[in-house]
């Protein structure tokens, strides 16, 4: 497939305005792939010929899976008595009401059982100066994911909440994935009735910006041939006196570049603040050239991209208004624009979000277990604090010898065979109605975490140096809560105790997916006695008002809540979510020899790897992946 360098502007769509879609005086020197001669990025060795690729064998490997998501959302027990402007009040109420309240901690114990690293921002380990730590706040966003899990949470976007929203892009003519070329081809390309093949639907136009509003003004331009586009190694934009020259750089077989003319300076096409946004999020479309994207690593507009204000260039006369102006193509709709782009064709967003694919009764505002105990926003704070926990043995040799870990990769949503549900075993991409997965997780294995020395890509803002602390250290440190229900304290002490069963283990820290961070965790719970308040003294010496309490009985209260508020259907598939839960987080996988091959990401410079990730083989749930031989 040709690659489209995007010098800072991406996105596409229908014209504006009734303007002719089909575009028929105008020569893009794309053919469609249909009439034997090369198509839209198809490669020269099988573009035309009618001879389909064999499809991929076996299946997907990822080092993460997917626990279901839940399909209610189990509310806190004050819930129910929630009224807008009330919140705070009816808290209070439920703190001081005449049912029993506890407070107390529990002493944590935390074993690593694989490597282990908590990176301070330096690539060092993470300490205070003095002792080396598990920082309070790691463990807290730890806990709270399978606090999430364990109580039927909510899964939100927005500020606050569990996921980022955005819109993600894509482009693609020669994906073997059929809905997905297909989704690309009628979003931007048209038939030429004339020469009967299919063009370009996009329009050319100038991005600008007064103020603090961006729009597009329409254009006109020419595609022209110059030996000199096939030389160029980047994008560049040349503003000459009454015309622009685009060049987007080295593609296959591409010698020609855009010249562009007829600005309407006068006519504005309203960009929406989402499209900005989402662009901005987009940085696969900004990796090949990124002195051309259109904002800064900061989020700053990109001033080395703009041309404006400059009066020797006549075609400017008319843009005096405007802060930047920059050529483009773009697709509208009654003057809105939905995408933008460098070239004719461009990476565009799919029509749907990824909060938009979470259901509605889970992507909710209900007040759930977390929000109740963690804290909600304003309305009131956590009861629940995670101290700090610190190594009992610092030594040097309990490090091992610093090297350059394997490339932490983060999450690519943009592999919608692993993120969405399947229908009918098929993946689905982002703008079906599919929901998401779930909750990820990862799981444990053994592997090198170390580079591989003929591995030659020394990129430091993908690989950095490391040393991990070395298998069987200890941490200690205190989990305090304050004022929780008995059955909100089963729910604290359930998530503390799901490694109690001996098979399970935790993931916690930095290079999950290669292995680090699986740990041992064990929580003994200590309640304030009737004595916290009343005595100093006991006949041991000083009184803490505290004593060890049994767990269980609160457990139990917390598992007979969750049945009392779940359907039988619900119910039943909150035992299966816990089965799932069990299976990722089972630790004896860490003895199977193929696991890590099993649990592997996959390596695109294999040929079959790359076609199960062309052809978007779904990657196989938790049950399947554990089951398989």
């Amino acid at each position: 497939m040709p690659k489209t360098h995007d010098y800072g502007l991406s996105r596409g769509g229908k014209t504006h305005g009734g303007g002719n879609r089909n575009n028929n005086n105008r020569n893009y020197g794309y053919n469609n792939s249909s009439n034997g001669k090369r198509g839209y990025g198809g490669s020269k060795k099988n573009a035309g010929n009618g001879k389909a690729h064999a499809a991929p064998t076996g299946t997907p490997t990822a080092p993460y899976n997917f626990v279901k998501l839940n399909d209610v959302v189990v509310s806190a027990q004050f819930s129910e008595k929630l009224n807008a402007g009330e919140e705070q009040q009816v808290y209070k109420e439920f703190l001081t009401g005449e049912k029993a309240k506890y407070s107390g901690y529990f002493e944590i114990q935390v074993e690593n059982i694989t490597p282990f690293f908590i990176n301070n921002g330096k690539d060092k380990f993470f300490s205070d100066g003095v002792n080396y730590l598990i920082p309070g706040s790691s463990l807290r966003g730890a806990i709270k994911n399978y606090f999430k899990i364990l109580t039927n949470g909510t899964m939100r976007t927005g500020d606050d909440g569990d996921v980022t929203d955005k819109y993600l892009y894509y482009r693609t003519f020669a994906s073997p994935f059929k809905p997905l070329s297909e989704a690309y081809k009628k979003e931007m390309t048209a038939k030429d009735p004339e020469r009967n093949i299919d063009v370009p639907s996009s329009q050319p136009g100038f991005l600008v910006r007064q103020g603090k509003n961006y729009f597009i003004c329409p254009a006109t331009f020419k595609r022209i041939k110059d030996e000199r586009e096939a030389t160029r190694t980047v994008s560049t934009i040349e503003w000459n006196n009454t015309t622009v020259d685009v060049f987007t750089g080295t593609m296959n077989r591409k010698k020609h570049y855009y010249q562009f003319t007829g600005a309407q300076w006068s006519v504005r096409l309203e960009i929406p603040e989402k499209i900005l946004l989402s662009y901005y999020a987009d940085k696969n479309g900004n990796k090949t050239n990124p002195e051309f994207r259109l904002f800064d690593e900061f989020g700053n507009i990109n001033k080395n991209l703009w041309k404006a204000g400059d009066s020797k260039a006549k075609i400017l006369e008319g843009a005096a208004r405007y802060d930047f102006v920059v050529p483009c193509f773009y697709v509208a709709d009654d003057n809105i624009v939905r995408h933008f782009g460098s070239g004719p064709l461009y990476r565009i967003p799919y029509k749907k979000s990824i909060g938009e694919h979470i259901p509605a009764k889970v992507n909710s505002a209900a007040v759930d277990f977390t929000a109740a105990m963690f804290g909600n926003k304003d309305s009131w704070g956590s009861r629940v604090f995670f101290e700090n926990l610190y190594l009992k043995d610092d030594k040097k040799e309990s490090f091992e010898n610093k090297d350059r870990a394997i490339p932490l990769l983060g999450a690519n949503p943009t592999s919608f065979q692993n993120y969405l549900e399947t229908q009918n075993n098929k993946a689905m991409h982002w703008n079906s109605d599919s929901n998401i997965r779930g909750y990820k997780l990862y799981w444990h294995k053994t592997c090198d975490w170390r580079k591989s020395k003929t591995d030659k890509n020394q990129n430091a803002n993908v690989t950095k140096e490391i040393a991990p602390l070395k298998p069987g250290h200890i941490f200690l440190g205190r989990i305090r809560f304050e004022k929780l229900s008995a059955v909100e304290l089963g729910a604290l002490a359930q998530v503390l105790s799901l490694g109690d069963d001996g098979k399970s283990a935790y993931k916690l820290g930095m290079g999950k997916s290669i292995g680090l961070g699986s740990v041992h965790l064990k929580a003994e719970m200590h309640l304030q006695n009737d004595a916290y308040y009343t005595s100093l003294f006991s006949e041991a010496g000083f009184d803490s008002g505290m004593e060890k309490a049994d767990k269980q009985q609160y457990i139990n209260l917390f598992q007979t809540y969750m049945q009392k508020m779940l359907t039988s259907a619900s119910f039943k598939l909150y035992k299966e979510r816990m089965e799932e839960l069990a299976m990722i987080m089972d630790e004896g996988h860490l003895k199977e020899t193929e696991w890590a091959k099993k649990t592997a990401y996959m390596n695109i410079n294999e040929p079959n790897d790359k076609d199960l990730a062309n052809y978007r083989i779904p990657l196989p749930c938790i049950k399947d992946v554990v089951k398989k031989p």
